[in-house]
């Protein structure tokens, strides 16, 4: 079984911030996951919505650690994802610009209701992903990007090749 995660694109809210050093988001946004269905290997995609609470603290000026939780939805289904995630952002221009590159990788411990479809319902991905964040205003800003994510760990299979 495989889950895909691509194309996240993230409106970023700075609620809250010390010494710009630390920061806590709130994220909206959307992801597309691929679902590859147990009995038939049929792959199944699907558009979640996030909502997304994000700490982040600069490790240096232009790397950040971050950590949060994150609530998935899809409008027209009773599908749902909830996750714990932990990573490592790198910020390829220094913070005070407008457009703001950046790379990152993480891990994500991810439960979901799929079992119907997948026979699990939990996994652990990680994930590697690039992006762009534009400076909206000083505690506004959208960010754009895309991050594939695979499992590595499911149901005791520690194989993604398996999945």
């Amino acid at each position: 079984m495989r889950r895909i995660k691509i194309l996240f694109f993230v409106v970023l809210g700075s609620i809250f911030s010390t010494q710009a050093q630390s920061f806590i988001t709130f994220q909206l946004g959307g992801t597309n996951r691929t679902i590859q269905q147990a009995s038939t290997r049929k792959d199944i995609a699907l558009h979640y919505t996030n909502l997304i609470l994000q700490y982040g603290y600069l490790v240096k000026p232009t790397s950040e650690v971050f950590g949060g939780v994150n609530f998935g939805y899809v409008p027209s289904s009773r599908e749902r994802t909830a996750s714990g995630f932990a990573g490592l952002r790198y910020y390829l221009k220094p913070l005070n610009k407008r457009l703001i590159p950046f790379g990152q990788f993480s891990g994500e411990l991810l439960f979901d209701n799929s079992f119907a479809l997948t026979n699990r319902d939990a996994d652990f991905i990680g994930s590697a992903g690039m992006g762009i964040d534009f400076k909206a205003a000083s505690t506004i800003s959208i960010r754009g990007s895309v991050v594939l994510g695979l499992p590595f760990f499911s149901t005791g299979t520690l194989n993604p090749l398996t999945n």
